[in-house]
């Protein structure tokens, strides 16, 4: 099973809101982060912040678990007047599948294995992706 994820990205109108490593860094602080791995050099760049949920389509069914999980990253692009969120579903019911091209002539054929993800196959799955945006 694959985790299919949209990305939504949003911009910061007021000047000075935002911010980035890159216009923040200053030597006394790799210094520190040298020394004592604290600092702004030690904080994760990558995101802060996310959250699992359980959408409305599966709630007080068998399938009662968090199915979209919601991550929020803190610029895109080192853009400090951009911010983002990662919607990404986590129990699809959509399934792919993956085949071999038996007409492939070695082994080393970069056409040897066929990959179908087959997202949103099922209703379901499109309506859960939409719910996890709103």
């Amino acid at each position: 099973m694959d985790h299919p994820n949209v990305l939504l990205p949003f911009n910061i109108e007021k000047p000075g809101i935002g911010w980035t490593l890159e216009d923040n860094l200053s030597f006394e602080d790799m210094q520190k982060f040298l020394d004592s791995g604290e600092g702004p050099l030690s904080a994760s760049i990558q995101g802060s912040a996310g959250a699992f949920l359980t959408s409305t389509k599966r709630k007080g069914t068998t399938r009662d678990w968090p199915d979209v999980q919601l991550f929020y990253t803190p610029y895109l692009g080192f853009d400090a007047q951009k911010i983002g969120i990662l919607v990404g579903m986590n129990a699809g019911e959509s399934r792919g599948r993956i085949t071999l091209n038996t007409s492939a002539t070695s082994m080393e054929d970069s056409n040897l294995p066929i990959m179908d993800l087959n997202w949103f196959d099922k209703e379901i799955d499109f309506e859960v992706a939409i719910e996890g945006k709103l």
